[in-house]
């Protein structure tokens, strides 16, 4: 498990639309298994720790508010019953 799982994982969500619609249609359940099976590891802290991170590196605005669009999507997408 890695930070940098973390950050892969934020940047594809940010940028492959298919890859969205994939883990939506997914139980919330089987979403941190999937993950790990196509090498998306990474704990509750590290997502944390990556966020501060990439929020760090945000030169814009823009940046940071997409940013936040995709972290507020997981932590819906995670906590859906």
């Amino acid at each position: 498990m890695s930070i940098q799982n973390s950050i892969d994982f934020i940047r594809l969500a940010s940028s492959d639309e298919k890859f969205r619609y994939l883990l939506n249609g997914m139980n919330p359940d089987e979403i941190p298994e999937t993950l790990k099976e196509i090498g998306y590891e990474f704990t509750a802290g590290e997502f944390e720790e990556s966020i501060n991170l990439l929020r760090f590196k945000c030169q814009f605005e823009e940046q940071a508010e997409q940013l936040d669009e995709v972290v507020t999507w997981f932590r819906i997408l995670l906590s859906r019953n």
